[in-house]
């Protein structure tokens, strides 16, 4: 992979990437809401466990500092290193164990299947870390092996997919579907740890995305 994204011809203008209000959304993990007693065991894990903060900060996101970010991005040093998928085996026997009833083994896996319980779980990955714009319904390898990482408290480097899925952006031509403003509220917590900027963000509340 290129170190640097593909710039246009100096006289063309890039598109701005497209923001998905669905994508990178914020958990609700209130346990005092009202019917979700079916779940509310997932929701205390979930709130106890070293994601919590991450899928839970609402943040107001700025569509400049994004535009910016994605103009100048570019790679340094390696992010490959180290897998971010457990092999087949392991996916294909943790999966039966959150009751899934496809047809295993399987090229992919339909969130439908599993135990209603853990559906719910894996909405709530999928919401928070899908690097897709839509298509919920089936679960990415990547994904899968967060929740079984997560879920039996085994090594899953959660930081490492995600900066991998970024560092795929910026092989996406201009009109490739995929490209988007991918993890629009992780980089605005990363902005403002880095840049100490919370206390000026309301100056910028023009220039907010509407979620």
């Amino acid at each position: 992979m290129a170190e640097h994204p593909t710039q246009p011809p100096p006289n063309q203008q890039v598109p701005k990437r497209v923001f998905i209000p669905k994508h990178n959304q914020v958990a609700l993990l209130d346990p005092s809401v009202r019917g979700i007693d079916d779940y509310l065991q997932i929701i205390q894990f979930l709130r106890r466990y070293r994601i919590f903060y991450a899928i839970t900060t609402k943040i107001p996101i700025v569509d400049a500092y994004m535009q910016d970010f994605w103009t100048t991005a570019h790679v340094i040093g390696d992010l490959d290193i180290g897998n971010i998928c457990y092999v087949a085996k392991i996916r294909d026997r943790s999966i039966l164990r959150f009751g899934y009833s496809g047809n295993l083994p399987f090229s992919s896996y339909h969130n439908g299947m599993l135990r209603e319980k853990w559906r719910f779980f894996l909405h709530i990955i999928m919401q928070c870390f899908s690097p897709r714009k839509a298509g919920f319904d089936g679960m990415s390898h990547n994904l899968l092996s967060a929740m079984i990482g997560l879920t039996f408290n085994q090594p899953y480097n959660v930081a490492r997919m995600i900066f991998q899925a970024l560092k795929a952006q910026l092989d996406y031509v201009v009109n490739d579907p995929r490209r988007l403003l991918l993890y629009p509220r992780f980089l605005m917590i990363i902005f403002g740890i880095l840049f100490q900027i919370f206390h000026f963000l309301t100056d910028y509340s023009n220039l907010y995305f509407n979620e």
